[in-house]
């Protein structure tokens, strides 16, 4: 068995059970989402083109940003379902090269800079399941961050 010189992991999202996470694994020019297990120490890949992952608060879906690019980085928000593996790119048209946080089991948070502004961010929402578009969440802020108790 070999094992690639170049490999990398990022990105880390914990479920609840203090055993399973998902991160992003990366080799050559190729990213993987990954599932994997503390006490068995594995990974398995799950599905690829994905970076930055984040588990939703009931488990379900992994948000994550994606390249669709030609060459050049231009990042979507997708979100992944995990029992049906069935992969969901939202309706987010600007590059999104930041990790996305969940802020209900229904709603994306995210942060781009701000168009005419250097220098300046806002945090953005989209829904979940691709049924809206973007909408200006909280203005002069960057990279979100939910606490759950």
């Amino acid at each position: 068995m070999s094992t690639a010189a170049d490999r990398n992991l990022w990105g880390v999202t914990f479920a609840d059970d203090g055993d399973t996470f998902y991160a992003t694994a990366a080799s050559g020019s190729r990213t993987w989402l990954v599932r994997g297990s503390m006490s068995a120490r594995t990974m398995t890949a799950i599905h690829d083109t994905a970076e930055c992952p984040s588990l939703s608060p009931d488990e379900t879906r992994v948000a994550y940003k994606k390249d669709v690019g030609d060459g050049v980085p231009d990042w979507r928000i997708a979100v992944l379902d995990l029992a049906s593996d069935v992969e969901t790119v939202l309706p987010e048209e600007r590059s999104v090269d930041n990790q996305v946080a969940w802020l209900d089991d229904g709603t994306l948070l995210y942060g781009l800079p701000r168009e005419g502004a250097a220098g300046d961010t806002d945090v953005w929402s989209i829904p979940a399941d691709g049924s809206g578009g973007p909408e200006l969440y909280l203005e002069h802020a960057w990279s979100p961050s939910i606490v759950r108790g």
